[in-house]
């Protein structure tokens, strides 16, 4: 594999952003960021690339990755045929990672977090009762702005 890409997904004054993709296929780049990153895959299959672990993706995957974690999600190669009517589409939500200081993640009320933040640094995949809550919260949040937003998340 390649050297991983560095992309910009924030703008400066953004702490996290929600994007519906929409495409004949997933960013076939492997890359990383400094954000976080929640992603659903909505439609589409192919080979999920995160770390160095690797596994196919289906449509219901949830994934959430840590900042600067080289990741790609290879669409199957019937999706980059000329005449391919295939799609898909994914539910991301980037969010800074500055978002929680290390102050704040180190009270006692933000231990849970502090921990889901420790274990993002490798990947995690959501399964079962905890992946149908975090779907539901994900499509909750699609709906709001501003600080309802960020309660939200």
């Amino acid at each position: 594999m390649t050297i991983p890409s560095i992309e910009k997904t924030l703008r400066p004054k953004e702490s996290f952003i929600f994007k519906d993709l929409v495409g004949s296929y997933f960013n076939p780049n492997w890359h990383f960021h400094q954000e976080f990153q929640i992603s659903l895959i909505v439609k589409g299959k192919g080979t999920r690339f995160i770390g160095d672990h690797v596994q196919t993706f289906n449509e219901g995957d949830l994934v959430f990755t840590g900042p600067n974690l080289p990741h790609l999600w290879r669409s199957d190669e019937a999706y980059f045929e000329k005449d391919s009517k295939l799609k898909t589409r994914g539910l991301v939500i980037y969010f800074d990672h500055e978002l929680f200081s290390k102050s704040l993640l180190e009270k006692e009320e933000f231990y849970k977090i502090n921990k889901l933040i420790e274990r993002s640094a490798r990947g995690m995949e959501f399964h079962g009762t905890t992946k149908k809550k975090v779907i539901k919260l994900l499509l909750q949040i699609e709906k709001q702005s501003g600080f309802d937003r960020i309660i939200k998340l």
